[in-house]
């Protein structure tokens, strides 16, 4: 039988055997107690934090199916020893980090709702970038140089992307805007109208770039309303 098929099994296999409820599974597991219904009928399968975690409470030839199942996340094989020790770090780091967290001053509101994003993440065992340990150490340690660095750099970033994010809509909306052209000579605009040499229409920059050879801008002030038309 596929390990796909086992997993649910043995997590029902292993909750009985110790004698857990499924909400005692749940919060050893870290997730939501819903999760442990559909894991124990095959309708969800456990993400790699969980099995490793789920590993740490299984014994002997329990914890197949779970090898079994991080070797086809990962795509190579998973020894026992290397997967327990990956295991034991990975309870120690999440451990470490929630007691930084709960230490947290009050004070700061937007270091306050990272942390909260950062116990939620870990709640719902959503995946967790390495980069995320690093960032918080760098954020939680005093007096760091790097740390400086680290977020000055993040800083100038951000006004880089939103000085850009301002210019692109400030091209978008001029492109749309509406402005006074003399027609060079006789053309259409492709509005099925064939335009005299010398009329002055409305139109938008995107249009008018497509004939550079055959329209010329002029002030608005010097366009009068009766002679503005509208392509």
């Amino acid at each position: 039988m596929p390990s796909v098929q086992r997993l649910g099994p043995t997590i029902r296999a292993i909750r009985k055997a110790r004698g857990m409820t499924a909400t005692e599974l749940a919060l050893a597991l870290r997730v939501d107690q819903s999760m442990i219904s559909r894991y124990e009928s095959g309708k969800r399968l456990p993400r790699a934090p969980v099995l490793l975690r789920l590993l740490r409470l299984a014994e002997g030839v329990e914890r197949n199916p779970i090898l079994e199942q991080l070797a086809i996340i990962r795509g190579q094989p998973i020894f026992e020893e290397d997967a327990l020790r990956e295991a034991e770090a990975a309870e120690a780091e999440a451990a470490a980090l929630l007691e930084e967290l709960e230490l947290l001053p009050d004070p700061r509101p937007n270091l306050a709702r990272f942390a909260w994003l950062a116990r939620t993440i870990l709640r719902d065992q959503e995946e967790i970038d390495s980069s995320l340990n690093t960032f918080l150490e760098l954020w939680l340690t005093p007096d760091l140089p790097q740390k400086t660095q680290c977020f000055g750099d993040a800083a100038r970033f951000l006004e880089i992307a939103l000085a850009r994010a301002a210019e692109t809509r400030s091209a978008a909306e001029a492109a749309g805007k509406k402005r006074s052209y003399r027609v060079v000579g006789p053309m259409n605009l492709g509005d099925g109208v064939r335009h005299k040499a010398g009329e002055i229409v409305k139109i938008n920059r995107a249009l008018a770039e497509l004939y550079p050879d055959g329209l010329r801008l002029v002030d608005e002030d010097l366009a009068g309303p009766e002679e503005g038309k509208s392509a």
